[in-house]
Order: C-alpha cells, then structure tokens, then sequence
C-alpha cells in the first residue's frame, strides 16, 4: 500500500484552555491518519500549554511550539510551520473544529496554484441571528470562486470575500513563493496572505462541504468589534490595499474603504464600538 503523504495540522493558540482538548480530539479522530499536531503557542497566561502537554502524553505526533514573546497571530503561524516536519499543512485556531473526513477530502481536492476554500458551520454563540448573518454573507461570497484569477485578484483588493476558517491545505513550496504570512500586521494573518497569493497566480477555489466548525465567541476575534484586529486592517488598508486600488482605478472601492475607517475612528473616539 502507498504511504500517505504526511501532513502536518498546525494548531495556533493563545488562552485557549477552554477550547484546545477539542481542538486537538477533531485532529486526532481524522479519517486521514498520517498527520502531525504542531501546537505553536503565542505566549499563552493561562493552562493551555499544561493542557497540550498532557494530551500529547497520551496521543502521538503532537508536537508544542512555545513562545518566547507574544508575537501576534502572523508570526506564531509562521513559527509552527517552520516547526512541522511536512510539506503540506493545514491551519487551524485552537478554538475551531474538524470535521472527522477534513483533511482526507482537502487532500482528496488538492491542487497546485489553487487555494481550497470550503463550507462550515458556525457554532459557539448563542445569538443565533449574528451566526446566521455571518453564514449569510459567505454564502453571497459563492460568486467569488466562480470568476477568473484576475478577477479575484480585483475583488480581494476591495474587500475579503473568503471564510479563512474554511482553507483548505496549503504546501511549503507555495508559501516561499508569496513570502509566508505577514507579521507586521499583528492581528490579521489572512487578509494580507491572500492578497499576496492571487499578486502571485494564485487561485481559490470553493468546496460545497461542511469541513470545519467555526466558533464565534466574544473571546475570539470573530466574535464582536475588536480594536486590535481593526488596527491591523487599518494599517493594512493604509499601506498596502489602497495604493493597489488607486493604481488600478478603483476609486469607488477605495472611497467605499475610506469611509469605513472614517467611520470607525470616530466611534472609536468616542468609546461608541
């Protein structure tokens, strides 16, 4: 029988005690069994790593990657990658879930030059109607994987129509080729990685299947308003997306994005967010 290719689930966290040890089970109880657990801790105050440590105990391949200093989410993703001993790798928060079948139907669909997005399920908060706006907006984003690289390439300039929770696997060769994630902006891994990856070719594609939950939660940075994820994309936008737009002639979107941030620095102001 051929051996299966190893991949490695890269598992980012920070206080996450309360969530990991089902994290880490939806690893281990994955239908595709040659994976590793690379757990890269960003500094962590609470039981966390003391959690992973006992888990790791008991269930092979799990390997924990401690912080020397709290680093930011883009550079605690870089230091578990280049931890892992795969080629190929899958990220994922140490508050969300896989599906039992995740990795063996991402690898199953895994391209070259393409970048799998799939569905998901939102879980964790009680306000069902905030998850089901948040579901709603991704599924008006389906248009997105539909159209051609150069035209996602414009839309990614404009705003962020990709459910990050839902990325499939990506390989060693393709993150050297983009410049691995970005750690300047501290709080937001996603945004500027895939803005990088259609500058460089790249592709997404999307799934039709439920592979991963999605916890939304107000300790999570998906669960409300946060002022440190807004300052990333703020800075983001400031330096790097708006000079794209303005080149490219996209001067409705790039006003559009002004008033955003126009808007937000005053409720932030005035303590209103």
């Amino acid at each position: 029988m051929e051996r299966q290719e190893l991949i490695s689930v890269i598992v980012v966290t920070y206080n996450s005690e309360k969530t990991i040890l089902y994290t880490l089970h939806s690893i281990t109880e994955q239908t595709y069994k040659n994976i590793e657990i690379v757990v890269s801790d960003d500094c962590s105050k609470d039981k966390t790593l003391e959690f992973v440590q006992s888990y790791a105990q008991t269930h092979g391949n799990v390997f924990i990657v401690p912080g020397v200093k709290n680093c930011g989410v883009p550079a605690n993703i870089n230091k578990g990658i280049r931890a892992a001993h795969g080629r190929f790798f899958r990220i994922i928060a140490g508050d969300d879930l896989l599906e039992p079948s995740a990795i063996e139907v991402y690898w199953k669909n895994y391209e070259e030059n393409v970048i799998l997005i799939s569905d998901f399920t939102p879980f964790g908060d009680k306000d069902e109607k905030k998850m089901s706006k948040l579901k709603d907006y991704f599924s008006q984003m389906h248009f997105f994987y539909d159209l051609s690289q150069k035209k996602q390439k414009k839309i990614l300039a404009k705003y962020l129509p990709i459910c990050t929770p839902g990325m499939g696997l990506l390989n060693l060769g393709l993150l050297e080729r983009v410049g691995w994630f970005t750690e300047k902006y501290r709080y937001m891994e996603d945004y500027p990685f895939f803005l990088k990856c259609v500058n460089n070719g790249i592709s997404f594609r999307y799934l039709n299947e439920k592979l991963v939950k999605y916890r939304i939660s107000k300790d999570s940075l998906s669960g409300s308003f946060n002022k440190k994820s807004y300052t990333s994309s703020r800075q983001f936008f400031f330096e790097e997306r708006s000079k794209y737009l303005l080149k490219n002639l996209q001067i409705a979107a790039f006003i559009k994005n002004i008033e955003y941030y126009m808007k937000y620095d005053i409720l932030i102001k005035f303590d209103k967010v």
